[in-house]
């Protein structure tokens, strides 16, 4: 308290003197002996009063987590941008990158995150997976229902209602001496259960190269950035809630195969999709 570590919602400092207030937010600021020093970029895609936009790096987590605290995703815009309000209006995982939204302000993200909330986000990833032989399918619909898992971080495929729903499509596939074979996929949530991408892609037996959780847990490590995940939040289109107008936001980062093959990568100086239509299919989406 006396070094300022603890904060009120607006991140003003509180003191021994502070008086009591019912409902009264307080954040504390821990610190962790041993935080790791990476701080790569964290590009900005858009930014107006409410919103603010990222290209979040693989590795990163997007709020504390371990031993990630000041520099997690949150802590470190917050503080590079003068915004002690920031609130994340969705999650990535920490080895995935990508599309990123966060509210300025805590009051501002209620519209944003009720978009999320009622589906009304249309969502693009790209996924590169081993795949020892060509798919002889080209796309394919996941619907099954997660919990949590053992170890607790991560999650499990068990029976009962679906309550995760992926539709897959294929883009291409090539033989790799070290893998065998990369599938390279375009994936498209309709919901957003934590592993999901991860879990359904594997459970169609194309586990995402750079997987450290499925479909085996590896022994816990120092990150290989060499190997990251081959997961990218690439592509996000909304309606703004304060004016109606459609927006879309796409990530730079390539996943290697994808340089290999000089696939076509959507930048965010491109046109947004305003004349698709919603019930188009994810790769037609895609390639607008």
């Amino acid at each position: 308290m006396q070094r300022g570590l603890v904060q009120d919602a607006a991140g003003t400092p509180l003191t021994h003197d502070t008086p009591y207030r019912s409902r009264f937010r307080v954040a504390y600021y821990r610190e962790v002996a041993d935080e790791p020093n990476d701080r790569p970029e964290i590009p900005i895609l858009y930014r107006d009063e409410d919103l603010l936009v990222v290209d979040k790096p693989p590795f990163l987590p997007v709020t504390p987590s371990g031993p990630w605290v000041q520099r997690c995703v949150l802590y470190r815009l917050s503080q590079e941008l003068d915004l002690p309000g920031l609130t994340p209006i969705h999650r990535l995982d920490r080895a995935t990158a990508g599309v990123l939204l966060f509210a300025t302000a805590a009051k501002a993200a209620a519209p944003w995150s009720e978009l999320f909330r009622t589906g009304a986000v249309e969502r693009f990833y790209e996924a590169e997976a081993a795949a020892a032989r060509k798919p002889e399918r080209s796309s394919w619909v996941v619907e099954n229902r997660l919990e949590k898992g053992k170890p607790f971080f991560t999650m499990r495929i068990v029976p009962g209602s679906p309550n995760a729903r992926t539709e897959i499509e294929l883009l291409n596939w090539r033989p790799d001496s070290t893998h065998a074979g990369i599938a390279h996929f375009v994936l498209r949530p309709t919901t957003g259960r934590q592993h999901q991408l991860r879990l359904h892609l594997a459970s169609l037996g194309y586990p995402i190269l750079g997987d450290r959780l499925y479909p085996t847990l590896t022994p816990e490590g120092p990150d290989d950035t060499s190997d990251p995940l081959r997961l990218v939040a690439r592509r996000l289109g909304l309606v703004d809630p304060r004016t109606g107008n459609l927006l879309v936001f796409t990530s730079c980062y390539e996943l290697p195969e994808a340089r290999t093959v000089g696939h076509r990568t959507i930048h965010p100086s491109e046109p947004s999709p305003r004349g698709s239509n919603s019930t188009v299919g994810g790769l037609e989406r895609f390639r607008l």
